[in-house]
């Protein structure tokens, strides 16, 4: 998206991440669960000419820092995207939520009226209690790594499952929905959104399930709307605002972006001359211009400790590196880049190759020390050609498989680092007699990080190799 911007900013000592756009009055947008901003960004684009659009990651969810307990309940969200106005200078905005954003929104308009210029939301959940209690039971099961890979064909077939079934889990003609099937891409993304939250998905999405819309509707203002979609599961929670507030205040939409954005445009002169003061990049997470876009990196200890910069293998992140990095940050700064392609870095574009060596280059270049790991180790110390041997394997891109199997094949592609000798045939000669990890949760973000390379898989060739003699320098000052 043209003019997307992401940034870090800490609230009550936790890292929020969030997207925005447009420089108009501002708009806060908050995302369903189980997902992140990122769903947000084709609304975003659509709204950018009109608004300073602002979409956080909802605490535990994309790359914001979850809460502190395991059970919270909806106000306390819309405590912490109060800290968020806060943290960014905002006294006032125009907020639009879907169905967890939703919940945070009604709750946020309850509490903090003077803030809300005005509410769009978008399917409020108003369950009863014998719905709560089944939901809370059944609809957020534990979700834990398993050595087998069978975690993700149950992920990978519960997330279809949503667009089909509400509950997810019923399969009765009444619980089927009016919706298409999700494509490879949409599924590639849910996935790798409920692979960043993990364990801690459960956490807003059970807050959303218990939360009564009806209980706290007294309290909203007239600048509050609540929609929804026929096609929705939530419509039928319309009817029990209704009896709540004003009729005249809940209303069917059509489904789609479009009602959605006339219905906010309608409201941009209620947002008075606000605008975010945002703060300065932190140095422990922030996004920094490169040779082929945005880089975002992570810190780790005292900014003015002497800095290290490791650098992860290929198809991988850096994220990969955060326990490493944490013990190394005892004595020093440690800087954990995501290089071009990887991670949350901008695409590598048509020459991926180049870009990386430029960027290994570059920071071999730099006065302080760096480490790089596997393929970027040779990449920066023999050059492309080094890199040959390690071409194996990249990510399938989510269009060569609509059906899940290119998320077990990612699985077995990453623990096959620990059995066999890497960019070596997988055979006896090859294999590591080292017992196989226990550590799960580690493969599990190895295996994030290596699904968030696939768009890389249409551009890695064999003569890619050849392109990489002259490769484009990245700016030293970007990595400082």
């Amino acid at each position: 998206m043209n003019g997307l911007r992401r940034r870090y900013v800490e609230v009550a000592g936790r890292l929020v991440h969030l997207r925005s756009a447009g420089a108009g009055p501002p708009l806060v947008l908050l995302h369903q669960s189980p997902r992140s901003s990122e769903e947000l960004e084709p609304l975003m684009a659509a709204l950018a000419a009109q608004f300073e659009v602002i979409a956080p990651d909802t605490p535990g969810n994309g790359l914001s820092d979850p809460l502190p307990a395991r059970q919270v309940e909806i106000e306390r969200f819309a405590e912490a995207l109060a800290g968020l106005f806060d943290a960014i200078g905002l006294p006032r905005a125009g907020v639009y939520g879907v169905h967890t954003g939703a919940a945070i929104g009604a709750a946020f308009a309850a509490r903090y009226p003077e803030r809300v210029a005005f509410a769009l939301l978008n399917g409020v959940p108003c369950f009863d209690a014998a719905e709560r209690a089944e939901l809370i039971g059944r609809y957020l099961p534990p979700f834990e790594p398993a050595w087998d890979g069978s975690h993700l064909a149950w992920l990978w077939a519960r997330l279809r499952e949503q667009t089909i079934f509400f509950p997810w889990y019923e399969t009765r003609t009444s619980a089927r929905m009016a919706y298409d099937a999700p494509s490879p891409a949409a599924m590639q993304a849910g996935v790798l959104d409920f692979l960043r939250a993990g364990e801690t998905y459960r956490v807003p999405y059970r807050a959303a399930l218990s939360f009564d819309g009806r209980s706290i509707a007294a309290a909203w203002s007239e600048r509050v709307q609540v929609v929804a979609t026929a096609r929705d599961p939530l419509r039928p929670h319309l009817d029990r605002l209704g009896a709540a507030i004003s009729a005249a205040r809940v209303a069917e939409i059509a489904p789609g972006l479009k009602p959605v954005i006339e219905a906010l445009v309608a409201r941009r002169d209620r947002i008075d001359g606000a605008r975010p003061a945002w703060p300065a990049p932190l140095p422990q997470a922030r996004f920094v211009e490169g040779p082929t876009g945005p880089l975002h990196l992570r810190g780790y200890g005292d900014p003015g400790a002497a800095p290290l910069v490791l650098v992860h293998d290929l198809f991988g992140s850096g994220a990969d590196l955060a326990r490493i990095a944490q013990a190394a940050s005892r004595t020093r700064f440690v800087l954990t880049p995501d290089l071009p392609g990887h991670g949350e870095s901008a695409a590598a574009g048509e020459a991926p190759l180049p870009a990386l060596a430029g960027a290994l280059t570059r920071l071999g270049e730099d006065a302080r020390e760096v480490r790089a790991l596997g393929a970027a180790r040779r990449l920066l110390d023999g050059g492309a050609e080094a890199l040959r041997p390690m071409l194996r394997d990249p990510p399938a891109p989510p269009e060569a498989d609509a059906w899940g199997g290119s998320l077990l094949r990612a699985w077995q592609v990453v623990r096959d680092r620990r059995l066999f000798a890497p960019g070596r045939p997988r055979t006896i000669q090859h294999r590591v007699l080292d017992a196989p990890p226990t550590d799960l949760a580690q493969l599990q973000t190895e295996l994030t990080s290596y699904l968030q390379c696939a768009d890389l898989r249409r551009r890695f060739d064999e003569d890619a190799v050849a392109r990489c003699a002259d490769p484009a320098p990245l700016d030293p000052n970007a990595w400082r």
